[in-house]
């Protein structure tokens, strides 16, 4: 019995240590790399091209860049694909530096649904609100032709101009521009004084021009009728057609407005979902 409670014993501590997440420098991990497919849909080689990739620009910026691949996220967590990227990037203690900077794609595949998630005080500045949505068109239009090589690729390539961006105070995000002061040159100026006051000089000329006009038409057929030369006993208008004029006003659909910057939840993280 003693010996039998033992295995069990060295048993658990043997699984306590297969699933135990060690933090590495830097971003790198024992139990998730950069690149992590747990469907097989990518090759051992393009695999490695693609984390070789990723681990270069993580190393570059100080700010690592995942992606995570897999068949169903309900089976890590059921609350959604946000929370469950959240627990993953926390428990494998992702992203690099004491901030644990970064952002990671996670996918999938049954729901086929994505979310990418920034953490960290530079990995939330570098991906914005805005940026996100934009880092999300480059690889959907690739993840629904199934192409997920070419997604992932885009995604890194994308994610590094983005950081290079940040890195030199410009991350992308939506800029409101003022308005500059609109010049107008000395003979404009003569134009636009002298214009007002020659479009009232012609109204008030055609007004007085009309007024010597005493010869108009007549407007139905009893103006014509020399007074006392003819009595009428019935007298009734008739309109042989009638002009009706339609106008189709078009609405615009315009998308919610708002500002820029990135909504950060009570965990650190910042999300941007959706479906491929």
């Amino acid at each position: 019995m003693k010996r039998k409670l033992l295995c069990c014993l060295l048993l658990a501590l043997l699984l306590c240590a297969c699933f135990a997440a060690p933090a590495f420098a830097d971003g790198e991990n024992a139990g998730l790399g950069y690149i992590t497919d747990a469907t097989g849909s990518l090759t051992s080689e393009e695999v490695q091209t693609l984390t070789q990739t990723a681990a270069a620009i993580s190393q570059k910026h100080e700010c690592g860049v995942y992606v995570v691949l897999l068949e169903d996220y309900t089976e890590y967590n059921r609350r959604g694909i946000e929370y469950c990227a959240e627990e993953l990037y926390r428990y494998f203690d992702l992203g690099w530096g004491a901030d644990r900077d970064g952002v990671m794609l996670i996918m999938s595949m049954k729901q086929r649904e994505y979310d990418i998630a920034a953490y960290g005080d530079f990995g939330n500045y570098a991906f914005t609100d805005y940026g996100k949505d934009y880092l999300s068109r480059s690889f959907l239009d690739d993840f629904r032709r199934d192409d997920w090589y070419g997604g992932f690729r885009d995604y890194l390539d994308t994610a590094e101009s983005m950081l290079d961006s940040a890195r030199e105070g410009e991350p992308v995000d939506l800029v409101v521009q003022e308005r500059e002061p609109v010049r107008v040159d000395p003979i404009t100026r003569v134009l636009i004084a002298i214009l007002p006051s020659s479009v009232v000089a012609v109204l008030f000329c055609g007004a007085e021009k009309r007024k010597m006009k005493t010869a108009v038409s007549k407007r139905t057929a009893e103006d014509y009728v020399v007074p006392g030369s003819a009595r009428l006993y019935i007298r009734e208008d008739r309109f042989l057609n009638r002009t009706r004029t339609v106008e189709v006003i078009r609405q615009e659909h315009r998308s919610s407005g708002g500002g820029g910057g990135t909504t950060v939840n009570s965990g650190g993280f910042s999300h941007h979902s959706g479906k491929f």
